[in-house]
């Protein structure tokens, strides 16, 4: 994945390479970058789906709802 540089949690996961949005040049060796590497598209690849399926609405919805249970108790 290629991102805006203000989404550091993609960083932080390894789940893709940040860039300035405002930098076209950057944008492209960017997407070269994963066009050439398959090694690292995989890697990145792996990285986002494990952050899709940790912060989808529903578990989020159910850490928000033991939030709530926690609160009336």
């Amino acid at each position: 994945m290629v991102a805006s540089n203000i989404a550091d949690f993609i960083l932080k996961n390894d789940a893709g390479i940040l860039v300035n949005p405002e930098d076209p040049e950057e944008v492209s060796n960017a997407i070269i970058a994963l066009l050439q590497n398959e090694q690292l598209r995989e890697k990145l690849g792996k990285n986002g789906r494990k952050l899709v399926i940790k912060y989808n609405w529903e578990n989020t919805a159910l850490k928000i709802l033991e939030v709530f249970k926690g609160l009336l108790n």
